[in-house]
C-alpha cells in the first residue's frame, strides 16, 4: 500500500496541486500526509478521486491505499 505522500511523490504532485484539485488547504494536506490528523470520509473521497485524476488514472488508489491503517 502506499500512502497520500508516496503516491503524490511518485507522480511529481506537489501538496499545491493536490490542494487546488480538492479545495483543501497545503497545511492539510500536510497534516494528511503526516498522519497528524484524519480526514472526514468526504473530504478522503475528494482526496482519492483528485489524486486517481491528476495521475490521469494511472494510479487507481483507494481511501484504504491514501490512508493506510498501522497495526500495534
Amino acid at each position: 500500500m502506499k500512502s497520500l505522500s508516496d503516491i503524490r511523490k511518485k507522480y511529481g504532485l506537489t501538496r499545491a496541486s493536490i490542494a487546488n484539485a480538492t479545495g483543501l488547504s497545503v497545511a492539510a494536506i500536510g497534516h494528511y500526509e503526516r498522519g497528524d490528523r484524519q480526514p472526514r470520509i468526504t473530504t478522503a473521497r475528494k482526496l482519492v478521486e483528485s489524486v486517481n485524476r491528476l495521475t490521469n488514472g494511472a494510479e487507481q488508489c483507494s481511501i484504504e491505499s491514501l490512508f493506510p491503517t498501522t497495526k500495534n
